[in-house]
């Protein structure tokens, strides 16, 4: 992808996912709906298509077995968990995108409208359950936030979803709510490090996906939304879920906040830099201006004489032999085999 083969990419990526997709050994999910979205031509829908049909046929899911718990105890049980698709970061955000994409297309005018509703509540979805990856997004496309204007009101949105909680159930008096549905703290601690380590990563290289001012618009509208919903208590419920609320609160315990899965630990082994679309030429602990690798660039003795082409002519085979062996002498010592010139 480094050198814009956005197709040869994802066409890789699919390949590498089919020949393990219950490990994912190479990270390939983390990076899959990016090539989806990035090589889409214009007119063509077939990549959303694709994206689409991933998430909601649930047939790849992630996987992790915890390996590190209870190794004294070799009787217990080895936790393991999973989750689909739409519970990781990326493909949360990708996934809304898909749809909006779709929505726009000139060959859904009949199913357009239902579409365009399902992007909406994927996109508010994703808003509330990874709230830390709007900013993010706004920053990295140098999106305006300090401005006020008719169509965008920023500065009132913002600070909403930086007060979010996305791991976190308290009761009344601030204690942790107990729940059987609730994980241990280092179980949710690294399931909470998983799903940053998965949103720096979509970040870095979905922003310019994010980036044009029809989407850039669509998101606004989706956080007044989700602000609006969720900040008047009017978010639409269940029976089953209003009767859960109504004994919670009778309890005096507030309704649990989202958790990340803890399958997205299996994640906190990938390298953000790994999946950047540049690479180093020099190591990062490195000093550019360091003499020793400065030193032999810019030696220069400007009262050296030209170069002058060698007449090879009339040589005899104990001349080649020690030209040769000069040669190699010069390569070993780190210069430059001069073969055919002389100073």
């Amino acid at each position: 992808s480094m050198v814009g083969c956005l197709n040869t990419s994802f066409a890789i990526s699919k390949f590498l996912l089919s020949l393990d997709p219950l490990r994912d050994p190479m990270g390939v999910l983390l990076i899959l709906d990016y090539f989806a979205l990035a090589s889409s031509p214009p007119s063509v829908t077939e990549n959303e298509t694709f994206l689409v049909d991933s998430v909601d046929s649930n047939m790849v899911q992630i996987y992790h077995r915890d390996d590190d718990v209870d190794k004294k105890n070799s009787s217990a049980a080895i936790p393991s968990y999973k989750c689909n698709l739409i519970d990781m970061p990326n493909w949360a955000y990708s996934y809304a995108l898909a749809l909006y994409r779709l929505s726009l297309d000139d060959d859904n005018d009949d199913d357009g409208e239902l579409i365009s509703s399902k992007a909406n509540k994927a996109l508010q979805s994703a808003l509330s359950k990874f709230p830390s990856v709007l900013p993010l997004l706004l920053e990295k496309n140098n999106i305006d936030v300090q401005g006020r204007s008719f169509k965008t009101d920023w500065p009132s949105v913002l600070p909403f979803f930086g007060m979010k909680s996305v791991c976190t159930s308290t009761t009344k008096d601030g204690t942790a709510a107990k729940d059987e549905n609730m994980l241990d703290e280092h179980t949710l601690k690294c399931a909470k490090m998983g799903a940053d380590r998965i949103i720096t990563i979509f970040v870095q290289r979905s922003f310019k996906l994010w980036a044009a001012d029809d989407v850039v618009a669509w998101l606004y509208d989706n956080c007044v939304k989700v602000m609006e919903e969720e900040g008047s208590g009017k978010k639409e419920t269940s029976a089953e879920e209003e009767v859960d609320d109504v004994k919670s609160k009778a309890e005096g315990q507030a309704v649990s906040t989202f958790q990340p899965s803890p399958a997205l630990i299996r994640y906190l082994r990938c390298d953000p830099s790994d999946y950047e679309d540049s690479f180093r030429t020099l190591p990062a602990d490195a000093n550019p201006l360091d003499e020793a690798l400065l030193g032999p660039v810019m030696a220069l003795d400007p009262n050296r004489r030209r170069f002058l082409r060698r007449n090879r002519g009339g040589r005899n085979a104990e001349e080649e032999e020690l030209e040769l062996q000069r040669q190699m002498m010069m390569m070993q010592a780190g210069g430059v085999a001069l073969g055919e010139w002389d100073l």
